[in-house]
């Protein structure tokens, strides 16, 4: 059998397109304020009597098409991505970069 390799040229039609944001902009602070509350919800909702899993992952442009091969870029891709669901998707106020 033959090995297939990731073709890195190709776009990818579910990838998220975000703006890279480096370690400096991110607002850790606030981040961990969300991650906390979305803990407590997640803990909620795991100890109800009845519920439904709703899986979510993101894929963002970027990180393994052009520049996972660059440590700093990725993470910035991927800080960018975790931007963008903090301030877009879940509405919360985060000051712009």
């Amino acid at each position: 059998m033959k090995g297939k390799s990731f073709d890195n040229s190709r776009s990818d039609s579910q990838a998220t397109i975000v703006k890279p944001v480096t370690i400096k902009e991110f607002p850790f602070d606030s981040y961990m304020d969300y991650d906390h509350s979305l803990s407590e919800r997640c803990k909620k909702f795991m100890l109800r009597q009845t519920n439904g899993l709703v899986y979510r992952r993101m894929r963002v442009a970027g990180v393994f098409s052009n520049d996972c091969y660059d440590m700093k870029k990725s993470l910035e891709w991927q800080l960018g991505g975790l931007y963008f669901i903090h301030a877009e998707i879940f509405r919360i106020n985060l000051k712009p970069l």
